[in-house]
């Protein structure tokens, strides 16, 4: 029988919550010996990126899969990543981040400044965000790859298996600086953190 590979992604910010904030998100799809991610950066999701000139605001996506490390490489296309000429895990995380940056509202709408750079600044805020997706069977070993934290500064890590097909919401645990203050389910807001995470929601894909 062959299984299908199951991915869920999710997002989360460090700023002052507004509903014009730009998300960002990290997408999947391996393909024999590489695999690609897909950084998302708008409103549009699951699509990838399409604002010029932004390449240096995303840190390079990582894979994890519980034993190594894997730093994805740019491509000639703008927001799309690779590993290449890799055994492909059954079960791993990818993630991404925004760097920290200042964004501040001005006359010609926001931009990433700060109030020394700009004189027309009327709010000014530190962001700093956080994508990853997770990928694997949906069975009992996926735990232990995608339970696992990878160091983000803010985390979601799951409590029950989000890629198993179940009538319960998956449960998680928010995780700042590796210090877990409660867990949620799918589709809670906590303190500016959005995330939805139930394979059955718009946020989850399955790959053939």
């Amino acid at each position: 029988m062959k299984t299908l590979p199951v991915s869920a992604t999710f997002l989360l910010s460090l700023m002052a919550f507004s509903v014009r904030a730009h998300d960002v998100w990290v997408t999947s799809h391996s393909e024999q010996r590489e695999v690609v991610a897909v950084i998302g950066y708008g409103h549009h999701f699951p699509d990838r990126g399409t604002l010029p000139g932004r390449k240096h605001y995303f840190s390079l996506p990582r894979l994890t899969d519980g034993k190594q490390i894997i730093t994805l490489q740019p491509t000639r296309e703008a927001y799309i990543y690779r590993a290449e000429n890799i055994p492909v895990p059954e079960s791993y995380i990818i993630t991404a981040s925004m760097k920290p940056t200042f964004w501040s509202r001005t006359s010609a709408g926001w931009r990433a400044a700060d109030k020394k750079q700009r004189p027309d600044v009327t709010y000014c805020e530190f962001a700093t965000k956080y994508a990853r997706t997770i990928t694997g069977t949906g069975g009992p070993a996926d735990m232990a790859v995608i339970a696992q934290p990878t160091g983000q500064e803010l985390e979601i890590i799951p409590v029950t298996n989000p890629l198993k097909a179940s009538e319960h919401p998956a449960k998680f645990r928010i995780m700042y600086k590796n210090v877990s203050p409660g867990e949620c389910g799918s589709g809670d807001q906590l303190c500016g953190v959005c995330f939805s995470a139930s394979p059955r929601s718009p946020f989850s894909q399955k790959h053939s």
